[in-house]
């Protein structure tokens, strides 16, 4: 990490930033602009981590955010067609909407009126659920059209759609089988999940070589032609890139200071977001469970970077510490000179005026 000098408080965010809430959305952990519009869609998640205890919490859903009026809303099952494409999804059924439980996102490639939205979803089963988003109306309307199980030695928490294959890749922090061995791995920053992906040609799982080592694989994301991934893992408390598809994966990790959680692209394309838990994995995971049992958004401190994906060099963007009422901030994105961030466990969506610019080393 390049020492960067931090010429911004926390509380200089809360005070110059414009700082606008939008209460009543929950636990919205991942969310993305749909391209070429002022629509961003964002998750709703239910479990909190793997077999949490095996519980789902409360029923969820999908969000949509109007950018430009920083207003939001659920989406209703009720709203979303189902029309199942057997052809590309062999086998699958639709989500039980009494459980939904979305969790990571990503997009594909607008085409024409019509961009895939691909969910991590925990209600009712580990999957990835894939839908359809028509952005030509007034509103964006979704049908769900398939969905993939995940491999059940893998808790999934972020999807990454592959330009190349149409296929994706998805990160599993820990295996729901043995949560009590997984965690101490965990706490111990051992190696512990995985990242694999899912071909359309061939419809079959397979491990993303040479991703062994990674300590719960959470965030990722990808360049514009698939063929190098930037993952974070949380207990590894590092950023690593990756080389896919090639002889030598190249592994290239960064550290970072706490538990690395989603990353997001700035709108640009010349950096990545990246949010950081900055409070240690043991009193996380007591604030987890402690949020949970009471249904108390938490409060949790966190960082955000951005991350050179050439160079990974990092420069603060956000320090860490507490923003108001937000805790727990798992992804960031941009929309004009503003700023998006999300919480898994929070009653509301926080949009800052993007003041780090005035303060440029």
């Amino acid at each position: 990490m390049r020492n960067d000098a931090q010429k911004i408080t926390v509380e200089d965010w809360l005070k110059k930033a414009n700082v606008k809430w939008i209460v009543g959305v929950y636990n919205v952990e991942d969310f993305l602009l749909l391209p070429d519009t002022h629509w961003i869609i964002g998750s709703g998640l239910n479990v909190y981590a793997a077999g949490f205890k095996d519980q789902v919490l409360t029923q969820q859903y999908l969000h949509l955010f109007d950018a430009d009026a920083e207003t939001g809303r659920r989406i209703m099952p009720d709203e979303i067609t189902i029309k199942a494409d057997l052809d590309t999804y062999p086998g699958s059924t639709p989500p039980d909407w009494s459980t939904f439980g979305p969790h990571g996102l990503d997009l594909s490639n607008r085409e024409g009126d019509i961009v895939k939205l691909f969910v991590i979803n925990h209600g009712g089963r580990d999957a990835v659920e894939i839908f359809e988003i028509n952005v030509a109306g007034s509103e964006p309307k979704l049908t769900w059209v398939g969905n993939l199980n995940v491999p059940e030695d893998g808790w999934p928490d972020a999807v990454c759609w592959l330009p190349d294959t149409g296929g994706v890749i998805v990160s599993a922090m820990s295996d729901p089988r043995d949560p009590i061995g997984q965690t101490k791995r965990q706490l111990s920053g051992k190696p512990v999940g995985w990242l694999k992906e899912w071909n359309p040609e061939t419809n079959k799982w397979t491990k993303l070589p040479g991703t062994e080592s990674l300590s719960s694989p959470n965030g990722i994301t990808t360049n514009k032609d698939g063929s190098k991934i930037w993952v974070n893992e949380s207990t590894g408390a590092c950023v690593t890139r990756i080389n896919r598809g090639a002889s030598d994966p190249g592994l290239i990790r960064v550290p970072l200071p706490g538990a690395p959680d989603n990353l997001r692209w700035s709108a640009d394309g010349k950096f990545i977001y990246a949010c950081v838990h900055t409070l240690d994995g043991a009193s996380f995971e007591y604030e987890q469970l402690a949020s949970a049992k009471w249904g108390t958004p938490i409060h949790t401190p966190f960082a955000v970077f951005k991350v050179d994906p050439e160079t990974l060099d990092t420069t603060t963007f956000m320090p860490a510490g507490k923003y108001g009422p937000l805790g727990a901030t798992c992804s960031v994105i941009e929309y004009k000179n503003r700023v998006w961030l999300g919480s898994c466990m929070s009653d509301r969506m926080g949009v800052f005026d993007n003041i780090r610019d005035q303060y440029q080393d």
